[in-house]
């Protein structure tokens, strides 16, 4: 079973069943009101016996920024704990996507962290991914 989470400001949990045999996708995003209107974004799919987190940014307007994706697990016989980050710009129709990483979902189950600063403000997406 899947579950994902909404952070800041607003606090829900989704179960998603199936994901690796549905290979459907699933976010948080993150919009603060009279902001720039910047969106952080973990992308998941699931292809055969892997898991894929991807980092996505979003933006109404040109915006340039840093970040840092971060997965950490356990499970499925091992650990994980990958960092990325640097910098990257965003605008209307032109997304950034800031990494992709995949990973095996035998029984492992992985918390996905992307953490965004674009012009002093602050975004925060998670995601917590597999179990199946």
């Amino acid at each position: 079973m899947f579950k994902a989470n909404r952070i800041l400001p607003v606090s829900a949990v989704i179960l998603v069943g199936g994901l690796a045999a549905a290979g459907c996708s699933a976010g948080a995003a993150e919009v603060t009101p009279g902001a720039d209107a910047v969106r952080c974004e973990i992308d998941v799919k699931a292809s055969g016996g892997a898991i894929g987190l991807g980092a996505i940014v979003q933006a109404d307007k040109p915006v340039t920024g840093s970040y840092r994706f971060s997965v950490t697990g356990s499970g499925g016989g091992g650990s994980t704990n990958i960092a990325q980050g640097g910098g990257f710009t965003a605008g209307p129709g032109d997304d950034a996507r800031l990494g992709r990483l995949m990973l095996g979902n035998k029984g492992a189950i992985y918390d996905a962290r992307l953490d965004v600063s674009v012009g002093g403000r602050d975004y925060h997406c998670a995601e917590r991914v597999g179990g199946i």
